[in-house]
């Protein structure tokens, strides 16, 4: 437990700023959601395209978003603009998602075989690419809003409730599709609508949010210098390490969940409902988090954590058919645990960069959360390809009764895989030990030498 000091007390963020920051995630949630959970169904099921060949496709787009993600933040550390480094690349990527995020659930039906597999490659490597575009800048610009360790919390915390409210939202556009009769047209409607209200929500955070111009012109001069110092901060190693082993965890509740209620607890017309509790607890439990971090490290904190989600994980392969009680509880247990993750963990990325900042005196923001996006997407990338290879090994045909083998495959998959890493994690995670007193010294170093005290 730790006591407050006073550097906790002021630079209080506006509720003006942490909504403006927040907003925009509801319409990129909303995607996410879509995406990550069902358009891999939508493809399977509704396009007919074999599993291993959309595995193969999600796993590949996720190693080009990889890729993509340390070019979008190196060049925003550049970037020197009168809208900023930051917002000038969250502008720009409405133009990716605008397009790909409907032209993905759309395609003419007169496609089929290896022209709509190219289709669906494109579309799904527009998407994520838009999406890098816009959230490394986004999670780049928190760590400059406030150098704060408390409201830092407040700030990703914002980020992370409107992301979920982003995602309970979609959850309604998912059950539209899944219960339409022509869920391609359905999907068209739904995802137009999503496309305007993101686009809206981008523009008035750009219009209004603002950035510090003492910041520019603070990056390092060249790529590979800057990712050698990523590479050479201590804990940031550990925290991207940790991150690559959550990743390939919390990948398989993305895509196999919906497999999961159909053809394990044999109700998928609950599978809207699952989520929609793994998401009202995952909002509900962040401004949670955030108190907590009040009285107690981040470190303790996001420990518990990963317990929390290895316990919710591992439990799963005990359900049995139509059990769909112990689903709503491990949903809301999962949830709970998921809500410290993108306000806690953003968070102590962002006490990294100051670090880093302290040791080179340069601002890589977008540097440190691209690399971090770096690796947890190639975590998923791995996961993903994973997931369709033992799914079509196994035996997987959909629309139809599985197998035993096949049943089991998928139980394993969602229960133990997921655990195992989560062990890994809390292993690794112990070992990180830039605290409150460590980061508020670091930040007195930091205002004295540019004279802010």
């Amino acid at each position: 437990m730790n006591n407050k000091t006073t550097r906790d007390i002021p630079h209080r963020l506006t509720i003006g700023t942490l909504l403006l920051y927040g907003m925009p995630m509801i319409g990129l949630g909303c995607m996410l959601i879509l995406v990550n959970t069902y358009l891999m169904k939508f493809s399977t099921d509704v396009l007919m395209i074999t599993p291993v060949v959309m595995g193969v496709v999600f796993g590949l787009s996720r190693m080009v978003e990889a890729i993509s993600s340390p070019l979008f933040g190196y060049l925003g550390d550049k970037t020197i603009s009168r809208l900023g480094r930051r917002r000038s690349w969250m502008l720009a990527s409405i133009i990716p998602l605008s397009i790909f995020s409907i032209a993905v659930w759309s395609p003419p039906r007169s496609l089929d075989g290896v022209s709509l597999t190219a289709w669906m490659t494109i579309c799904i490597f527009g998407i994520f690419i838009g999406i890098t575009m816009f959230v490394v800048p986004e999670l780049s610009l928190g760590a400059e809003l406030s150098t704060n360790y408390r409201e830092r919390n407040r700030l990703y915390g914002s980020y992370n409730i409107f992301m979920n409210l982003g995602q309970f939202i979609g959850l309604g556009g998912m059950y539209l599709m899944i219960t339409s009769q022509d869920q391609r047209g359905t999907a068209i409607n739904v995802m137009a609508t999503i496309t305007a209200v993101t686009v809206i929500l981008i523009v008035m955070m750009v219009l209004y949010i603002r950035e510090r111009p003492d910041y520019q012109g603070r990056a390092a001069t060249r790529p590979l210098q800057a990712f050698t110092d990523v590479w050479k901060n201590r804990h940031a190693r550990l925290v991207i390490l940790v991150c690559f082993i959550d990743s390939l965890g919390v990948a398989v509740m993305s895509i196999l969940t919906v497999y999961f209620a159909e053809y394990i607890l044999f109700t998928p017309e609950k599978t809207p409902y699952y989520i929609a509790v793994f998401m009202c607890m995952a909002t509900v439990s962040t401004p949670l988090w955030v108190k907590l971090a009040d009285y107690f490290e981040k470190k303790t904190i996001r420990i518990v954590s990963f317990l929390i989600m290895g316990f919710g994980f591992g439990s799963t392969y005990f359900i049995g058919p139509q059990n769909s009680d112990a689903m709503y509880i491990l949903a809301a247990i999962l949830g709970t645990g998921a809500g410290c993750a993108m306000t806690i963990g953003f968070s102590i990325l962002a006490d990294i960069v100051d670090y880093d900042e302290y040791i080179t005196g340069q601002r890589k923001e977008g540097s440190y959360f691209s690399i971090y996006f770096f690796i947890f997407k190639i975590g998923l990338g791995i996961t993903l390809f994973l997931t369709g290879f033992i799914l079509e090994l196994a035996g997987f045909q959909p629309n139809t009764l599985q197998s035993d083998i096949t049943r089991m495959a998928m139980r394993s998959m969602y229960a133990f895989f997921p655990l195992f890493f989560y062990i890994m994690a809390v292993a690794l995670f112990m070992k990180y030990d830039l605290n409150r007193a460590e980061h508020n010294r670091i930040r007195e170093m930091i205002d004295s030498r540019s004279g802010a005290i």
